[in-house]
């Protein structure tokens, strides 16, 4: 790869390193308020959401994300003691470095303004005059000694027994007073002596825990909070030991929920992938994206939202009021989410009721595993005209292209059909590649029987021409994520979203331009009808580029490769799987090149099935009646006799 580029993936790995590090902990002589650890809290929460954002090249959201947590820690710095001030230096030096390599993707970020140490010890506020006593609720807790076997722990295993005594969720067990004293990662949730100072106090209290259970109910939290303000005694024999909960815990809690997908009917009036998707992926993936979501809360795909997080199921199919999503969107459940972002409209959240109402079922044109961000480019791809489609699709180009080869200025060519970009050897030669491009789409189209009223492919095909067998290393190590074949000369691409081909235009007379630009257009036009496999419309193309040039070497060169994967392979490789991508598109080549000479009446009888939306193996069986699976077995047989 150019060295640009890994020096570009090297920014991106130093900036994730340097966003989400490690938990911040509280081990100082004076620990930081309640509020003071939320504001550090709610900086991180937003450090990380930046770097997601920075990964996803989502550079604006980056930098706003960056300026909400800049505001939280100035807000901490100011009034802070020595200790905390230092204490937070770790997260000022993650914000001095988001900063620099923003700029380097020419993006503003608010100028970090912290105060000074000395200026934050000047404005520290005066300390509670000493013996004064805690309150809860605006009055002052009973005197008294609590017991932690008999009063504390039957509490703690009634309220939060099912996610941090059977289990350890967050990292935090208390299954032994010594796990209970150590806290998790972000540090200790009890401070004897002081009570609302604890972040066992602070979960509780602001309603975030315990979740999916009963909640703390006043005086419960009074005896808890006077149980730490006594100094945190434990009254057992061993700190080490498990105590005995029966008898003790109120009934245990039901099982937790398990949701399954759910197909929507085409009835519903709220359609998730339309009305749902999109808000989740503006406003929730940042912080509940794949690596370390908050609360284990995956949001990245319909099957993990499913599966829920510490809280237990997100919502329950038909009962909104109850949904902890639903909740959660409305600050009635601890904190209102999306976090440290304006409420979302009371609309929205409105679709989200009606959608867990109607059963909260899955409508997408992909599979549940696929990315949310998929997802909804998918959606709305298939909702685009033809000129919208080929905007982003032109724009889409240009981001790969400056990707991949950003000291390269392309040259670019837009036609009826295609937008061309690359380097061609000046702007008539990408003319003239242009004008070939439409007269194969074109004879493609004819052979094909596509519609001529319409585009050949909705939001046109675009044609990256690379400049020598370098680039398309490059392309395929930046895109495809492998390298190519030894004699591959191009690749393409249909996804709905994307439809691309990468041709490298010959030197001299090793091969021709024509049969390479044929079989592009063909695979992209056959996989646009949305039914086909892969296999099948690399089959088309390679079949087209045999009938428009069949003396060409690289067609002969389909043709011996066949001839070798025959004989390794047997023929129901093509659809089964276990073959190497280059023998499969040799076989599919013969494959199809065979339908298409045996049969032109059934292989257009085929073609219009495709084009009418029906799906692959039915339409193969009602044109041959013989399944797609019979038809090369057969195929293969003769071949081999």
């Amino acid at each position: 790869m150019r060295g640009h580029q890994l020096t570009r993936v090297a920014v991106w790995t130093m900036f994730w390193a340097s966003l989400v590090g490690t938990a911040f902990t509280f081990a100082l002589a004076t620990p930081p308020t309640a509020e003071q650890r939320t504001k550090i809290r709610s900086a991180e929460t937003l450090l990380t959401k930046a770097g997601n954002f920075y990964t996803n090249k989502k550079f604006t959201e980056s930098a706003a994300a960056i300026d909400e947590a800049q505001k939280e820690l100035i807000e901490v710095a100011t009034g802070a003691d020595k200790d905390l001030f230092k204490a937070i230096e770790p997260l000022v030096k993650r914000l001095k470095n988001a900063h620099a390599l923003l700029e380097i993707e020419g993006v503003k970020v608010a100028p970090l303004a912290l105060p000074s140490a000395e200026d934050a010890m000047r404005a520290t506020p005066a300390k509670p005059a000493p013996g004064t006593k805690p309150v809860v609720g605006g009055k002052p807790i009973a005197g008294g000694k609590i017991s932690y076997t008999k009063q504390v722990y039957p509490l703690l295993v009634a309220k939060c027994g099912r996610c941090h005594l059977d289990q350890s969720k967050g990292k935090f067990s208390f299954a032994t007073f010594a796990m209970l004293e150590k806290g998790n990662d972000a540090g200790r949730v009890i401070i004897p002596g002081k009570g609302q100072g604890s972040r066992i106090f602070e979960v509780i209290e602001s309603g975030d825990m315990p979740r999916g259970g009963s909640k703390v109910s006043g005086p419960e939290l009074e005896l808890l909070v006077k149980w730490i303000d006594e100094g945190a005694l434990y009254d057992g024999a061993n700190k080490m030991e498990k105590l005995a909960s029966a008898g003790n815990a109120a009934a245990p809690e039901p099982a937790a929920m398990k949701l399954e997908v759910a197909k929507a009917t085409g009835k519903e009036t709220v359609s998730f992938s339309r009305d749902i998707a999109p808000v989740l992926v503006a406003n929730c993936t940042g912080c509940h994206g794949a690596t370390q979501p908050g609360g284990m809360l995956n949001l990245d795909a319909f099957d993990t939202l499913l599966k829920g997080g510490e809280s237990g199921a997100p919502f329950k199919p038909g009962n909104p009021a109850e949904s902890l999503l639903v909740r959660k969107l409305k600050g009635s459940a601890g904190k209102r989410m999306p976090l440290n972002k304006p409420a979302l409209p009371n609309e929205v959240i409105a679709k989200f009721e009606k959608w867990i109402a109607e059963g909260g079922k899955f409508d997408a044109p992909i599979s549940p595993g696929e990315k949310l961000d998929r997802l909804v480019a998918v959606v709305k791809a298939q909702a685009a005209t033809h000129a919208e489609l080929s905007k982003e699709r032109e724009e889409h180009a240009n981001r790969v292209w400056h990707t991949t080869f950003p000291d390269i200025q392309p040259e670019t060519i837009s036609t009826k059909n295609f937008f061309l970009i690359g380097i061609a050897g000046g702007e008539a030669t990408m003319k003239d590649l242009g004008e070939l491009a439409e007269k194969e789409g074109e004879s493609v189209g004819k052979l094909l029987h596509a519609n001529a009223e319409q585009p050949l492919v909705k939001g046109r095909i675009t044609l990256f021409v690379l400049k020598n067998r370098v680039d398309l290393e490059e392309f395929f190590q930046v895109n495809e994520k492998k390298s190519p074949a030894p004699d591959s000369r191009g690749t393409w691409k249909y996804d709905v979203v994307e439809a691309y081909g990468v041709i490298l235009p010959p030197a001299g007379k090793e091969y021709g331009v024509t049969p390479l630009l044929t079989q592009m257009i063909a695979s992209n036009y056959v996989a646009s009808l949305g039914k086909a496999p892969t296999w099948f419309a690399e089959g088309v193309g390679r079949a087209m580029a045999a009938r428009a040039e069949p003396k060409d070497p690289r067609v002969q060169g389909f043709e011996a490769r066949l001839s070798a994967a025959l004989t390794q392979h047997r023929p129901d490789a093509i659809i089964n799987g276990g073959i190497n991508q280059e023998d499969l598109g040799a076989m599919s080549f013969g494959f199809v090149k065979t339908q298409m000479m045996s049969s032109t009446a059934n292989f257009a009888a085929l073609m219009n099935q495709l084009r009418q939306g029906q799906d692959f193996d039915q339409a193969v069986t009602k044109v041959y009646r013989a399944s797609p699976l019979q038809l090369v077995n057969a195929w293969g047989g003769r071949r081999t006799k």
